[in-house]
């Protein structure tokens, strides 16, 4: 046989092999939930890709391929595929030859995940050696001894702004901002039974509320239908329009984001929509809270309809005597 013979015989097995690799990458595909089951014993994705088709090689009888082969049969670029094959190399997975170009191999399958499991309890064994001290070294860490950043005289360490989320954390810090607070309140149609209900539910009430509601007169609640639980002295008035719904104290700002809707009401109920919580922003910033404040005010005496303050539980027992 001529050399060229020799030649074309070998390029044509080569490309034979080249196409029955191939394939067995198409059917690795299958094997998708072994991969990632592989990246569980800490390989990564690629190592655990290479690897499994390493695997699926030798099982198909080839004990050796290069890695510019594997590149081509993974898709893969050939440096990034060599770097994979370093690393599986040094975790004890594949093996390699010492012919040109050089040839890989995957090792027995029991030997390899042995070797992975093996891995990972070095490494718990160490973190559990380190444990305590760790723990002690964290304890005794030294404070930093930091300076405030003074705004207008005064220190600023806490955040201006903090957004809260989930019903049961707004209602929380709705009643934590009424405690001994006057607080003033912007309501809407869709709002105003929530903010009340919720300061009824309180067990910590205000000190004072003055509450104005956005839109029309006949959109201002009854004080006298609400429970006489409440405590505190309530003024309410309305103003044309629709604002966003604010809680107002003398050192944050609270901004309710809901949205209202449709439900299935009770037997005899007249309410045919609800509201649902989203959000709450609560801003401390003192320039802030203070221009809110000059704008509750100007809305307020744009205000109609003023209500004198009415301490709660002692109209309802007023009208219980009533005759």
């Amino acid at each position: 046989m001529s050399f060229i013979d020799a030649t074309r015989k070998l390029t044509k097995e080569r490309s034979t092999t080249s196409d029955q690799l191939t394939q067995i990458h198409e059917d690795s595909r299958t094997g998708e939930e072994l991969v990632e089951k592989l990246t569980e014993f800490g390989l990564s994705y690629d190592e655990a890709t290479i690897f499994y088709l390493l695997v699926r090689i030798k099982k198909s009888g080839l004990d050796w391929i290069s890695g510019k082969e594997i590149a081509q049969i993974a898709k893969r670029d050939r440096v990034r595929v060599y770097q994979v094959l370093q690393k599986l190399q040094r975790l004890g997975v594949i093996r390699a030859n010492f012919e040109r170009p050089t040839g890989y191999s995957a090792m027995p399958i029991e030997a390899a995940i042995e070797r992975l499991v093996s891995i990972h309890e070095a490494k718990l064994y160490q973190l559990t050696s380190d444990e305590n001290k760790l723990k002690e070294d964290l304890k005794n860490a030294t404070p930093i001894v930091q300076v405030g950043r003074k705004v207008g005289g005064e220190e600023q360490n806490k955040a201006t702004m903090s957004m809260f989320h989930g019903v049961s954390g707004i209602q929380h810090l709705i009643r934590n901002s009424l405690v001994g607070n006057s607080v003033k309140i912007i309501a809407n149609p869709d709002s105003i039974d929530y903010v009340l209900s919720t300061i009824e539910r309180s067990p910590e009430k205000p000190i004072s509320a003055e509450v104005l509601v956005s839109g029309s007169e006949r959109d201002v609640p009854d004080l006298r239908t609400i429970s006489g639980d409440l405590q505190f002295k309530v003024e309410l008035s309305y103003i044309r329009g629709h604002f966003p719904t604010f809680i107002l104290t003398g050192n944050q700002v609270l901004i309710l984001f809901y949205t209202v809707e449709n439900y299935k009401p009770k037997p005899l109920s007249p309410k045919k929509s609800r509201l649902v919580m989203l959000h709450a922003l609560s801003v401390s910033d003192k320039v802030y809270v203070e221009e809110m404040h000059q704008l509750f005010e100007t809305l307020w005496q744009m205000s109609s309809q003023k209500r004198k303050p009415v301490l709660l539980q002692e109209s309802n027992k007023q009208e219980d005597k009533s005759p």
